[in-house]
């Protein structure tokens, strides 16, 4: 059976978290791993070679009436967008979303964890992407060969009008990270009453995908190449031994960036009329959002 329902959105907006949910319903089957980014999302080859390899994600299948996958970055695609309605024309989209400067946050953080990104300093990444973007490599360590276009990332507006234009609003559900993190439990009796699936079930509403952060970013560089060169060293290297280097690499935290307020201030009020759209393209209040909340 192909899949019928995505889960696609912004940055760092609870979708692992969505995904482990909802797997847990015995109406829908979620694919083992997720961000398959099988539909075409960049310059970069697809993660999954061909329609065959795809599939094979979904062959487990019974009789589940919801076939999903997570794949975040597919609200940023057009051809993705296209790709999707041609692949499942009656496909049910979810979309999760997140203040625009808190996912900024969460995002350099893990573009940091990556390796994309190699400005620590959270204002300094966001004002000097533009002559990043200009280079093909500013930085040795940076393992990114694409901009990493911030700014677009936190404009949701024109995204989100085109899917709701393909699919049509009755097959588009956006949902806010605020309400799965402080309404965890009606906000998932909300996606499923849209999966028109059982709404008794409650799943363990376990966390997940903590913040990792880059102790050094050498060994970071070092341990990618490495692996790039011999993939097969991950089947050989003791899984004690694996877990003591990635300790020595990276560490454990919480998703938290301290910025100076009044830099936020100034995203905020960059972002305020994109938000005020959104808004009423989605009906709802994101006056938190925007600068002193102001109201929509």
């Amino acid at each position: 059976m192909k899949p019928n329902f995505f889960i696609i959105g912004t940055p760092k907006s609870a979708t692992t978290s969505l995904h482990y949910y909802l797997g847990q319903h015995p109406e829908i089957f979620m694919s083992k791993e997720k961000e398959l980014s099988y539909f075409f999302v960049g310059e970069e080859e697809r993660d999954c070679k061909g329609l065959k390899e795809y599939m094979e994600h979904f062959k487990d299948v019974e009789n589940e009436k919801i076939v999903g996958e997570s794949t975040p970055v597919y609200l940023y695609s057009e051809n993705a967008l296209k790709e999707i309605k041609e692949f499942s024309p009656k496909a049910k989209i979810l979309i999760s979303l997140r203040d625009p400067v808190e996912m900024l946050k969460s995002l350099h953080s893990q573009y940091l964890f990556n390796g994309d990104e190699v400005i620590r300093n959270f204002k300094d990444a966001i004002d000097l992407e533009k002559i990043k973007n200009n280079l093909k490599r500013y930085s040795s360590y940076s393992t990114s060969k694409q901009p990493l276009n911030y700014k677009d990332k936190a404009n949701y507006y024109k995204y989100i009008k085109k899917y709701i234009n393909i699919f049509g609003k009755e097959n588009v559900l956006i949902i806010l990270y605020d309400d799965i993190k402080n309404d965890t439990k009606n906000t998932y009796k909300n996606i499923l009453k849209f999966l028109e699936v059982d709404v008794g079930f409650e799943p363990d509403f376990e966390i997940k995908n903590y913040n990792k952060e880059v102790r050094s970013f050498l060994l970071r560089r070092i341990s990618r190449d490495v692996l790039k060169l011999i993939p097969s060293l991950r089947e050989i290297i003791p899984l004690n031994i694996q877990e003591y280097l990635r300790n020595l690499t990276f560490k454990t935290s919480p998703r938290k960036q301290i910025i100076n307020q009044k830099y936020e201030d100034k995203l905020r009020k960059e972002f305020n009329k994109n938000i005020k759209k959104l808004g009423e393209l989605i009906d709802k209040d994101l006056s938190s959002w925007k600068k002193d909340g102001e109201k929509q």
